[in-house]
């Protein structure tokens, strides 16, 4: 009997992984204005032989803008340094809160664009939630999340992950306000596109640090993956 995996001979197209994100909003996030709506996916082998090194040298950047930090949705690798823009003419204390824990950020950006900046990291993974201290419109969410291959699309909007070995991958998806999605699936060439939904479900923000501020937090932008 032939293994179930097969190395692709020489020549012949990689696998792929490739579909499309839709999201169901209701309450708050139905109508958020000037939210980037970004769902983030996350891919990585689940099967021997599959193992891929994630690309090394990335940066991101979050800009504090008119008191929102766009985008409010970020999706990292564990380390990957984040550079913090305030393009506002005022202060910003920003704090990520990871629901039952303490925070890991605590950070006083200055007016005056790059002159200000300031870079942070995270070495676990895991999802956190950045607010300000003085403006309560400012957040964000940054998942950390340990995958060599990430990337982030709009809804509606075809993903491909190529260059695959062919076989079994996990694939993560999230969005602000989503139950996070998990779900095994097979890199194949020419494989059919996949059709994902993600519902996302409102409330009303809470304050940072206010009491009970974590339990909220983690009701209104859940992160735990759908079993």
């Amino acid at each position: 009997m032939l293994p179930l995996l097969l190395a692709l001979p020489a020549g012949l197209p990689a696998a792929e992984v490739r579909g499309v994100v839709t999201l169901q909003h209701s309450g708050l996030f139905a109508g958020r204005a000037g939210a980037d709506r970004r769902i983030g996916l996350a891919l990585w082998p689940d099967a021997p032989g599959l193992a891929v090194e994630a690309p090394s040298g990335i940066e991101h950047e979050l800009r504090i803008d008119a008191d929102r930090i766009r985008p409010d949705f970020l999706q990292v690798r564990p380390g990957e340094p984040i550079r913090l823009v305030n393009l506002d003419p005022v202060e910003h204390q920003l704090f990520a809160l990871v629901p039952g824990a303490h925070s890991e950020v605590d950070v006083r950006l200055r007016p005056g664009g790059r002159a200000g900046e300031q870079s942070i990291r995270f070495t676990a993974a895991g999802t956190r939630h950045l607010f300000c201290r003085l403006h309560r419109r400012s957040y964000a969410r940054i998942d950390v999340v340990d995958a060599p291959r990430l990337a982030i699309v709009n809804p509606g909007e075809r993903f491909e992950f190529r260059d695959l070995k062919a076989g079994r991958w996990r694939l993560r998806v999230a969005g602000i306000g989503a139950e996070t999605l998990e779900l095994d699936t097979i890199a194949m060439i020419a494989p059919p596109p996949l059709s994902l939904r993600l519902p996302v479900h409102g409330g009303v923000q809470p304050e940072p640090g206010a009491e009970g501020a974590a339990a909220t937090v983690e009701q209104l932008y859940p992160a735990a993956p759908v079993k």
